[in-house]
């Protein structure tokens, strides 16, 4: 959370230990006790529900950079507002880059399987996933959730590779995310396609850790670095970080950055920190395409959900451990690698 109390900004660092109930017990804390005018946070969707529970109950605006599940928009808060685009929006992307795809490259795919850790996140994902597999003709062989803290897969992965999908979605943290692709390999699985919707794909850890298995999955971004030629700005804040952290930006980070900015911008514009006053200019906030890091068009809340109604995403597969963007087509910088190689033909 960033606690921003009287006319000094404070940063707190709080372990929530992905607990709802620990999450609401914080932000019900900064606010009554530290007396913060804003709360920014949390990465889990199942924590943010509650944290942003008590933010709205109490009257304090609460900033959300990354949570996706897509009810969090859905409530009718008057607090609560969120960059980040939700996975209604991924999953939709999805299935258009499927068919854009399979037009451009003269290729059909007809089976699909969704994986997803059995939270909050990954239960919600998946239930908006299905619905759009089906209606967008497809034919869903395997449908399987698992627990994050799961230390063995290989039932998992033994229904996968007997159900051989073409397309593989998968809805995972960074644990589970790379116990999957060694038992993949392992056990010798690979679909034509793997669409990973964020999480342990996009951390930071990732390809450093993975290094050349974690080339070829395809993932959605909210940050890219390939769009730098286009906005200066996303190299000069990559350059700070990595200065100072050793890696590149990632998903998480970027959207962290973004939103500090965006506190930042409408606390100038509100000029106190009085809660009603910021709630007023964060509703009022306009921030242009240019002073962007993301593949956004800017950043504007809609006044009745609360979501960043310019918020949007690309397409990016790992290519020699780097993302390359593959879609949309008028921003992507490298061909999309189809099928995925088998492991034995890696190098």
């Amino acid at each position: 959370f960033l606690a921003l109390a009287g006319k000094n900004s404070r940063l707190c660092l709080l372990t929530t230990r992905h607990s709802p109930r620990k999450g609401m017990g914080e932000a019900e804390r900064l606010i009554t006790q530290e007396k913060v005018a804003a709360l920014t946070g949390c990465y889990h969707s199942n924590v943010t529900a509650t944290a942003s529970q008590a933010a709205e109950r109490l009257g304090v605006p609460f900033v959300n950079p990354d949570s996706v599940f897509p009810p969090l928009i859905k409530r009718g808060y008057k607090w609560f507002f969120r960059l980040t685009p939700g996975d209604d929006t991924v999953a939709q992307d999805f299935m258009s880059f499927l068919k854009e795809f399979q037009e451009k490259e003269s290729v059909e795919l007809k089976t699909v399987a969704i994986l997803w850790e059995n939270s909050l996140w990954g239960t919600e994902a998946a239930d908006i996933q299905r619905q759009l597999v089906h209606a967008n003709g497809y034919e869903l062989v395997a449908d399987i959730g698992y627990s994050s803290k799961s230390t063995d897969v290989t039932s998992e992965v033994q229904k996968l590779k007997s159900a051989n999908p073409d397309v593989l979605i998968q809805n995972s943290y960074i644990a589970d995310t790379m116990l999957f692709l060694k038992t993949f390999e392992q056990m010798d699985f690979v679909p034509k396609m793997l669409l990973a919707n964020g999480g342990g794909f996009s951390d930071t850890v990732f390809i450093p850790t993975m290094k050349e298995k974690s080339n070829y999955w395809i993932n959605s971004l909210r940050f890219s670095l390939d769009i730098a030629d286009e906005r200066p700005l996303v190299k000069q804040v990559n350059d700070l970080y990595k200065g100072k952290y050793g890696v590149d930006m990632n998903d998480t980070s970027a959207r962290a950055f973004m939103t500090l900015i965006t506190l930042g911008d409408a606390l100038d514009r509100a000029g106190k920190t009085e809660p009603e006053a910021l709630r007023q200019a964060l509703l009022a906030t306009d921030i242009k395409e240019n002073q962007v890091i993301l593949p956004w068009k800017g950043v504007q809340f809609d006044p009745n959900t609360g979501a960043n109604t310019l918020a949007g995403i690309c397409l990016a597969q790992i290519q020699d451990q780097k993302y390359h963007d593959i879609w949309p087509y008028d921003l992507a910088t490298a061909e999309v690698i189809f099928p995925i190689p088998a492991w034995s033909e890696r190098k």
